[in-house]
């Protein structure tokens, strides 16, 4: 069971896989870079821009280009079964400190979008070790 039990969800599906892979062709990120981005915990190896497409149609960067822990947080609760929920509010809110640095582009929300990446991916390797691991 998810941890947003409410079968009754009368929002539109939401296709994250068509989201991340709109953003992959635009930015034209590769494999590679990916596999860098998460081994070396360095999410600067894909386009900073890339982090923010994701995340702005996912509703986790809002308009302003600002980190929205709250729609994250909802967000998370249609994906995720409760026991994965509650580690990923962890890394959600530890992530939350990125809206303190200071970023120059703005609303365009890139540069905070590679923070927040490398703050996911570092915590996220904590959390789920198993996901992080590339031969």
């Amino acid at each position: 069971m998810r941890a947003d039990d409410d079968s009754k969800d009368t929002q539109p599906e939401f296709n994250m896989h068509r989201i991340i892979m709109g953003c992959i062709d635009k930015f034209n990120v590769t494999e590679e870079q990916m596999k860098k981005a998460i081994t070396t915990k360095d999410a600067r190896a894909v386009t900073p821009c890339f982090w923010s497409c994701c995340y702005k149609k996912t509703g986790v960067l809002n308009s302003e280009g600002e980190y929205d822990l709250d729609s994250t947080l909802n967000l998370a609760k249609k994906m995720f079964v409760y026991d994965i929920y509650m580690k990923i509010e962890d890394i959600a809110k530890t992530c939350g400190s990125v809206n303190d640095d200071s970023v120059i582009d703005g609303d365009a929300g890139c540069e905070r979008g590679v923070l927040l990446a490398n703050c996911m991916i570092e915590n996220g390797n904590k959390a789920f070790p198993e996901l992080f691991y590339y031969e």
